[in-house]
């Protein structure tokens, strides 16, 4: 009932014993793991075709409790198309044994493996303890030997150099031999009538195919290099005492730049671009959800998604985009070498997206098996409609109706998204290992070359938002065989534009989590982990709550739901006590004090928008010396402003069980 779709495998089951992890083992299953590799680019490309009855498919290997060896190929499709996607399976799987794979498949596979060992190199002077902590553990759990990443390339990269498709073909065909048999497995939201008889005669069906060769792929070369004369830098500003640079390039975009030594190798990146939702048509809810899953599928003018993953291969480039609140977002992680090869990628994105119709497609799949899936979870409701309720019925806020989504298009994209990237400002932030002068360079040939920039409006109607005036109390029933329920409630708050106030209210949230744990977790003897964390709004002025929530048998809903209030109630009436504070106040301390030595902190927090709201300088200045002259008292006062008990919102969603299936 909770699953969103149907899973179809094909696998194959034989006996293992352990071996020790040596390089000779090492080098023996590579041609294999390349194999696997290919096969899985090709099930990724298919799943974009037109008419394709499957969302996503993966083929794998694995080794279980030195028993037995698991070979298993699995598509992820609609309940009403299984029978197609087996076949599919089936017979993609035995294209592979059959005709084996092209020189340009394995030369994708190798090159993205070179790259990794490559970068994994670069990065390993800085990685972090918890990684390495995490890593040894794991390679003890897996009788694994942990390995430098100079020794990993040393070992693989003159394997690479001689691989061929003929072994990896023969070692894709050594671990699916028939002899080994084939197990059938069709599970999930899926009822078949006499399933073994009717699975094993679909898969008999599909063996009667004949399969060919896979076309030829074609060589290309990527077409985005040249974005017209290189810009000229304007504006420059350094930051001293925070390492940092602000530039301006005279057709207005806007760079930041911090070199730190945090992550040897590594480049982030962020570029904010126009509006975001602020500038979402009132009238076709659920674009800007279409945006963030459509967009970046859609490839290029000229270049397909798949077509930039081959083009791509063996570089460290990315592609993040979400419509944000207030603007249009890409990321991503590079280095030196390839630092304006990513920010060509993501000018061309800028300048000649794509909107391919693959794109929708996989929308409309994922769709299908997201809305078949929110009915049975206690998060559906809430996505649903409680964001939207407490946002005052803003299309901007929670997920559209399935058919209010799927009424979106990509000629109704292109007409949202087209103006503001044309015209709309730019900011672009870089973190990381990386030399200044390089990095403006790049920049000038790729978005200092693109026409004038506008200003950024106000939006200040955008930007007004009617939350109920009137605390809200709402039921739901969700149909799931699960017994787990969902309280979340709600205390109006504000927004996180006051940095002091936004500080000191997180810091009470802190308290509040903690008081929460103290009292439903340890003197209700409950399993119960309750949460809490403030939401507060840096794009709508005055929009922000205070969150809690706890999952709990559906018996005890109304007993959590009053012990949550009790708490807050307590708070607001009593007040912080010196104790809670420092209990609280400790770890956001050393959070801050090891956050200064990370990327992500200077990127997201500080520079990402530092021109748009150069306050964030200062933010940073304050941010240590600020939290720790919190008082006690302040925090006091907030509980009692923002904790009351009569303005409390209320949602609470329970499971009732599934009528049994009529067979």
């Amino acid at each position: 009932m909770e699953a969103g779709g149907t899973n179809v495998s094909i696998q194959t089951v034989v006996p293992y014993a352990f071996e020790p992890d040596t390089a000779a083992n090492r080098l023996q299953y590579l041609p294999r793991t390349l194999a696997l590799r290919m096969l899985n680019r090709r099930l990724s490309i298919l799943a974009k075709a037109e008419n394709a009855p499957f969302l996503s498919g993966i083929v794998g290997i694995s080794e279980q409790f030195d028993l037995f060896r698991n070979a298993a190929i699995e598509l992820n499709c609609r309940p009403d198309q299984w029978t197609a996607a087996l076949a599919v399976a089936e017979q993609e799987l035995r294209r592979a044994l059959e005709h084996g794979f092209q020189p340009e498949e394995l030369a994708e596979v190798v090159a993205e493996m070179t790259n990794n060992l490559e970068q994994a190199v670069r990065t390993a002077p800085t990685r972090r303890s918890n990684g390495l902590a995490d890593f040894l553990t794991g390679s003890l759990i897996d009788d694994a030997v942990p390995t430098h990443p100079i020794a990993d390339q040393r070992l693989y990269q003159p394997a690479l150099a001689t691989l061929t498709p003929e072994a990896c073909t023969a070692d894709l065909r050594a671990t699916w031999a028939e002899a080994a048999g084939r197990k059938l497995f069709v599970s999930g939201n899926v009822q078949i009538p006499r399933a073994p008889q009717n699975i094993a005669a679909a898969y008999t069906a599909s063996t009667r195919t004949v399969v060919a060769a896979p076309p030829k792929i074609a060589a290309a070369a990527f077409a985005y290099t040249d974005f017209g004369k290189p810009g000229k830098v304007d504006e420059r500003t350094e930051v001293t005492d925070l390492g940092a640079t602000l530039l301006a390039f005279k057709n207005g975009v806007r760079l930041n730049l911090k070199p730190t030594d945090f992550e040897a190798g590594r480049i982030r990146l962020n570029i904010r671009l126009g509006g975001g939702t602020l500038t979402a048509p009132a009238d076709q809810p659920g674009l800007p959800l279409l945006a963030n899953v459509a967009f970046t599928t859609g490839g290029l003018g000229r270049h397909s998604v798949d077509d930039l993953q081959r083009l791509l291969a063996g570089r460290t480039v990315g592609l993040s985009f979400g419509a944000q609140s207030d603007a249009f977002s890409f990321g991503a992680t590079t280095n030196r070498a390839d630092l304006l090869l990513q920010l060509q990628l993501f000018c061309a994105y800028v300048t000649d997206p794509g909107f391919r119709p693959e794109s929708l497609r996989q929308v409309h799949k994922a769709a299908e098996q997201l809305y078949q899936r929110l009915p049975h979870t206690p998060e559906g409701p809430l996505q649903l409609e409680v964001a939207g309720l407490l946002a005052g019925g803003d299309p901007r806020f929670g997920l559209p109706a399935r058919e209010v989504l799927l009424a979106r298009s990509l000629d109704e994209l292109k007409a949202w998204l087209a103006p503001q990237f044309a015209r709309g400002p730019v900011e672009i932030t870089l973190v990381g290992d990386f030399e200044p002068d390089a990095a403006i360079e790049a920049v000038a040939r790729t978005f200092g070359a693109l026409p004038k920039r506008d200003k950024k409006p106000a939006y200040t109607e955008a930007r007004r938002l009617t939350p109920p005036a009137e605390p809200l109390a709402k039921a739901y029933t969700i149909t799931s065989e699960i017994p787990k329920a969902l309280v979340r409630l709600y205390w109006p708050a504000t927004d996180a534009r006051d940095v002091k106030l936004s500080r000191r209210l997180r810091l009470l949230n802190d308290v509040f989590a903690d008081r929460l744990r103290v009292e439903i977790r340890e003197k209700m003897a409950g399993t119960y982990s309750p949460n809490a964390a403030p939401d507060l709004s840096d794009t709508y002025p005055g929009y922000g709550w205070l969150i809690a929530d706890a999952t709990v048998a559906p018996a005890d809903t109304r007993l959590i739901a009053d012990a949550i209030k009790k708490v807050a109630a307590d708070l607001h009436a009593g007040g912080v006590t010196e104790e809670e504070l420092e209990r609280a106040r400790q770890p956001v301390l050393t959070a801050l004090r090891e956050s200064a030595r990370t990327n992500g902190y200077w990127l997201g927090s500080v520079l990402a928008a530092a021109q748009e709201f150069p306050e964030r300088l200062d933010w940073s200045r304050t941010r240590y010396s600020d939290n720790e002259s919190i008082t006690a008292a302040e925090l006091s006062a907030l509980a009692q402003q923002y904790y009351v008990p009569a303005k409390v919102s209320e949602f609470i969603v329970t499971p009732i069980a599934p009528a049994a299936p009529k067979l």
